[in-house]
């Protein structure tokens, strides 16, 4: 069985892409043939059509497929697999557990800001001057929140390092558990994140998000509150990150209210995913059972 997984557009770039020596002999094929065919991008569909092959294949062997959102669903049709049951992910489930180094202060305006390290954004410049730009106003406080203890922090520290009110922005440090991180989020006033599970739990919270994307992940999740991610790590929209922020602050009470109606339409695909889990597993016992 597979429970509550996500599946992005685009294969992983790391494994499906093409590079070293072998990329040099494909390219020295198209030359051959005056670029008539591109037997780089033939290869990479190639590797790319037989995994999603192969995924079908193994899915098909499964008893339960759950997947958290309608676009993995899709994927996996595309793939060849047709069974998937749309739940959601489990992290809605979370709940807040009390935490002291984020709390709220009358006048303040904390914004949370999480850069993942994994695939940050490409341009570190305007990111910074998005940060002073926000700082500007005496009256906000940024929250960096590291969803990765290691590499996130060493990034967003390096970033507080270069802001001209760095006394202005605070870094979490050893808050490794979801539901520390979820109170963080509720005492924001938004949260702007290109990793997923930060934008979830400030959604659980009913605090404001503002999403980068990384991969169709971010946008998926994004589109259950209407919204649309703020460019992607490679071309961000710090712009519009801005207005979005300075928009949310001001006026958070229309997303709350929209975060508990889809929190709640979560909820139930999750629990209708859940009932048929018991009964995959009710299932599979008794046959268990009576094989041995």
């Amino acid at each position: 069985m597979l429970w509550g997984v996500g599946m992005d557009s685009e294969l992983n770039p790391a494994f499906y892409r093409v590079r070293g020596r072998r990329k040099q002999l494909l390219s020295l094929a198209s030359a051959f043939c005056l670029r008539s065919i591109d037997f780089v991008e033939k290869y990479e569909d190639f590797l790319a059509s037989r995994t999603r092959k192969r995924l079908a294949d193994i899915l098909k062997q499964c008893l339960l497929v759950v997947v958290r959102d309608p676009q993995t669903a899709l994927e996996l049709s595309r793939c060849g697999f047709h069974n998937a049951v749309i739940g959601a992910d489990s992290a809605i489930l979370l709940r807040e557990t009390p935490q002291d180094q984020v709390v709220r202060e009358p006048g303040i305006h904390r914004i949370g800001f999480c850069i993942s390290a994994q695939r940050q954004v490409e341009d570190i410049s305007p990111l910074t001057a998005l940060l002073d730009r926000l700082l500007a106003d005496d009256s906000n406080r940024i929250v960096f929140i590291p969803m990765n203890p290691k590499t996130d922090h060493e990034l967003m520290d390096g970033l507080r390092a270069k802001l001209k009110r760095p006394d202005h922005a605070f870094l979490l440090e050893n808050c490794p558990e979801p539901g520390r991180v979820q109170s963080v989020a509720a005492n924001c006033d938004v949260v702007v994140s290109s990793r997923l599970h930060l934008l979830i739990l400030a959604a659980n919270a009913g605090t404001p998000i503002v999403g980068i994307s990384r991969g169709s992940k971010v946008d998926n999740f994004l589109s259950n509150f209407g919204l649309t991610p703020a460019g992607t790590v490679r071309n961000c929209d710090f712009n519009r990150i801005y207005e979005n922020v300075m928009s949310f602050r001001d006026n958070a009470a229309a997303f709350r209210k929209t975060a508990a109606e889809i929190h709640q339409k979560l909820l139930n695909r999750l629990s209708s995913a859940e009932h048929l889990l018991r009964e995959a597993v009710g299932k599979n016992s008794t046959k268990s059972g009576g094989e041995s």
